[in-house]
């Protein structure tokens, strides 16, 4: 019986090498060492930089043909795929106008000729790797136009430097972006990367890579419209990047949701924020934690400080005129013995209130009791600064706002945003849930929480188990090919809300949302 020794790429080739190397394959470079060759054959130079493993006789000459045949079969079949999502957030129809691809599995025949109006195309996307495979020459591109304007776009398929996509603005520029501009999608094998446009004028629209003050940016075009009808990314459990002190059962696998401070996620195009807070060893954080009745235990852990926080929004509002909301719930005071732990009673909560007063542009309402939802952005950043907002829903009863409602502070009937998660760690039935959920609840302020729960076996067990941050990746996947067109002007997303809020992709998603339904 003959051996027929594959790799599937040369980085993998070290710790799959057992004793020797099929014949005919390179079996030494200027740049690697010698590796032993089959029985039989020897590693012999056959130009100035690449040595081969040559048979010693015309019957190793044949098994080795036969070797090199199946070798190259298999080379045909090894490759590394994912998925690139084009999202046309544009009236305008996307049309294919070039395509070509070198030593790529799968590009050429991949890319659809058209893309509708506001609409996802999912396109499956494959690099060729192989050991006898130079994965550096893998390239492919696909150019398309914006039909019935100059605009056009190309996006770039690269092997060299490690695989990854890139969109390049050919003639055309989007807000924040000059033409000609190059933006990096990335890579993730067996994920996806997005490309996204949004807009309705084609020499001004939004893609990825947009400016951090988004919401500015778009105020000409949306200034009238009222904050409860206007999309905006949000984020779940905002505070929990970090783990700074926790109970004995927690684990960043079981107990992260992001994994980016508020900071980065403001940078990132988040404006609507899950703040949990928590007092321990006498000081305020955020915190993440389940009462697990069977022993009677709290478990969870805690994750950015309340001050912290306060320096990120201070540091982003300084020089930006964007609308901030910080949702304040789950309160907990952990101070007072594992099995005992509490909501925030009054004087606590005034101890947090005269924290947060260190806030800067806090945005102060025409009443007290005002229906935040109502009001336009121009009013509320129209004057081109910040209007942070902070919204309060305490688990006691009787806790008040200590005078401050309508300098900032702010009752959550004021937003009323409706929050109806899936509790499911299954992407098909979160998904369907909440749309039909969106459907349903078609008139108000509703908040699509976009989450997957982690159920209790997988808290447990992970890592073995998908960890928090694993079931987020495969939800926020699918948001950008689910959500866009299940949106009408009668049923659409106010919040789109996500653990691992880490890029500024759903920038432009939310804004192809705010465009369709305008």
């Amino acid at each position: 019986m003959r051996l027929l020794t594959v790799f599937s790429s040369s980085a993998a080739l070290l710790p799959f090498v057992a004793a020797s190397i099929p014949l005919l394959a390179p079996c030494a470079t200027l740049d690697r060492a010698a590796i032993p060759c089959v029985a039989g054959a020897a590693c012999i130079a056959v130009n100035g930089t690449v040595s081969q493993c040559l048979p010693a006789s015309r019957s190793a000459m044949r098994d080795a043909r036969a070797d090199r045949r199946e070798l190259e079969a298999l080379e045909k079949r090894t490759g590394e795929g994912g998925q690139v999502n084009l999202i046309n957030g544009t009236p305008f129809k996307w049309k294919r106008t070039y395509v070509h691809g070198y030593q790529m599995n799968g590009w050429n025949d991949h890319w659809p000729t058209e893309v509708a109006p506001y609409s996802v195309a999912s396109v499956y996307v494959e690099f060729k790797t192989g050991f006898l495979v130079k994965t550096g020459d893998d390239g492919g591109e696909v150019s398309y136009n914006l039909d019935g304007t100059p605009a056009t776009f190309q996006l770039q398929a690269k092997g060299k430097g490690g695989f990854h996509i890139d969109a390049v603005l050919t003639d055309m520029s989007t807000v924040g972006n000059d033409r000609g501009k190059t933006i990096g999608l990335g890579w993730r094998h067996d994920g996806a990367v997005n490309f996204a446009l949004a807009g309705t004028d084609a020499g001004r629209l939004v893609s990825n890579s947009p400016p951090q003050n988004w919401m500015q940016a778009s105020l000409d075009a949306f200034k009238d419209v009222p904050l409860g009808k206007f999309v905006l990314p949000a984020s779940h459990d905002s505070g929990m990047s970090k783990l700074d002190g926790k109970t004995i059962g927690a684990t960043p696998c079981n107990t992260l949701t992001q994994t980016k401070p508020i900071r980065d996620q403001l940078a990132a195009g988040a404006r609507y924020f899950d703040i949990r807070p928590v007092i321990s060893a006498g000081n305020f954080k955020t915190g993440h934690y389940s009462k697990i009745d069977a022993i009677k235990s709290w478990q969870g852990g805690n994750g950015q400080s309340i001050q912290e926080i306060i320096d990120d929004l201070n540091g982003f509002t300084k020089d930006k005129a964007e609308v901030v909301i910080l949702n304040f719930s789950h309160d907990l005071n952990t101070d007072v013995g594992n099995s005992d732990y509490r909501p925030l009673n009054q004087d606590e909560w005034n101890n947090l209130y005269r924290q947060l007063a260190g806030i800067n542009n806090l945005y102060t309402s025409p009443n007290a009791d005002t229906d935040l939802t109502t009001l336009s952005l121009n009013t509320l950043i129209g004057g081109g600064k910040s209007a942070v907002i902070l919204v309060f829903q305490p688990d006691a009863h009787d806790i008040t706002l200590d005078g401050r409602q309508g300098k900032g502070f702010f009752w959550y009937g004021q937003v009323n945003a409706w929050n109806s998660y899936s509790d499911s760690d299954d992407l098909n039935s979160m998904a369907n849930d909440q749309i039909k959920k969106m459907h349903d609840q078609s008139g108000g302020y509703f908040l699509l929480s976009w989450t997957l729960t982690q159920k209790a076996a997988g808290a447990l067990l992970c890592p073995a188990e998908p960890s928090i941050l694993d079931l987020a990746q495969k939800a926020n996947d699918a948001i950008f090919t689910q959500v866009l067109g299940a949106a009408s002007k009668d049923a659409y997303p106010k919040l789109l809300y996500i653990d691992k809020f880490e890029d500024s992709n759903m920038i432009p998603l939310a804004l192809a949302i705010n465009y369709k339904v305008r």
